[in-house]
């Protein structure tokens, strides 16, 4: 699915591409799956998900939904999310004390808690909506943050140094939510950037003829080809709809003496989505069924 999105040819990969997402959403794991519910596994509908298999998935349905160049803007079923959601509320490991707190399990009977699984936990939540500040995305980035300094003992270490799927996961994470800065001396500011150190990581621990050593997870082409993804830093945006007010009459907007060809455009906030974490120069404006670029807004303002 990433690699029909990547061909940036929506014109002849466009169905091919759309009949695999509703592959996905008929292979997800139906409702009459316990425990299991909304998530995937090698095969179709074995209501025995995993959240490795699962972190995929998630990443495949998004970057065919995402606008290009990404992918080809396609439509992911509603209930694809609805049951995605109810399978993360499952499979993260409730807050109450112990070392696990927020972190993502195997599957919902081998607890099995990493950061592997925990970067495809935070991707599944930016895919069904939440925002950065939703309690369970930031029990998520506690968890990453507390074993941030974890060694990897083979394939049940918790930490990301020389676990280069690992670092795949956690990236794609962190970068769909645009998290630039994660706290690690446990102040409650973010202080570390995490990309710089883990892409120090990368360089210091590459061979010398440009590969990367076998880990727990992979041989030398698996484990480059987790690198340099990590080190190319590019994940599909989720596209999270808001409301958003427009003056009666002022769409389309004339050019006229008195709007001064100024279009006012609120965008409102609720309980679970804060405006203040919008960067507003990351802002474009579309109209639906145009083809036109997009505009950035001129000005911004924030008033409660």
């Amino acid at each position: 699915m990433m690699a029909l999105a990547a061909s940036g040819h929506p014109e002849i990969y466009g169905n091919d591409l759309q009949d695999a997402v509703d592959y996905m959403a008929w292979a997800q794991a139906d409702p009459d799956c316990g425990l299991h519910r909304g998530g995937w596994r090698y095969g179709a509908d074995q209501c025995d998900s995993d959240n490795s298999n699962s972190g995929y998935v998630t990443l495949g349905l998004g970057y065919a939904a995402a606008a290009p160049p990404y992918g080809f803007g396609l439509t992911i079923p509603d209930f694809v999310k609805d049951e995605l959601s109810i399978w993360i509320d499952v499979i993260q490991d409730d807050v109450n004390g112990d070392t696990d707190d927020g972190g993502s399990w195997y599957d919902p009977s081998w607890a099995w808690v990493n950061i592997l699984k925990t970067g495809n936990l935070l991707y599944e939540m930016a895919l069904v909506g939440d925002s950065v500040d939703t309690d369970r995305v930031q029990d998520a980035i506690d968890y990453i943050e507390r074993h941030w300094t974890d060694s990897v003992a083979g394939i049940y270490g918790t930490g990301w140094m020389n676990h280069r799927q690992a670092m795949f996961t956690m990236m794609k994470g962190f970068e769909v939510y645009g998290i630039e800065l994660i706290d690690l001396d446990n102040d409650d500011v973010p202080e570390a950037d995490w990309f710089v150190e883990v892409a120090t990581h990368l360089i210091d621990t590459q061979n010398e003829d440009g590969y990367w050593p076998w880990d727990a997870w992979g041989n030398e082409i698996l484990s480059t080809a987790w690198a340099l993804l990590t080190l190319e830093r590019a994940v599909p945006k989720i596209e999270i709809p808001v409301f958003v007010d427009i003056k009666p009459g002022s769409c389309p907007n004339p050019l006229n003496l008195k709007s001064k060809g100024v279009l006012p455009i609120a965008i409102l906030g609720t309980e679970d989505f804060d405006v203040t974490k919008i960067d507003p120069a990351t802002l474009i404006l579309v109209r639906e069924g145009y083809e036109e670029p997009g505009v950035s807004p001129l000005r911004w303002a924030y008033e409660d």
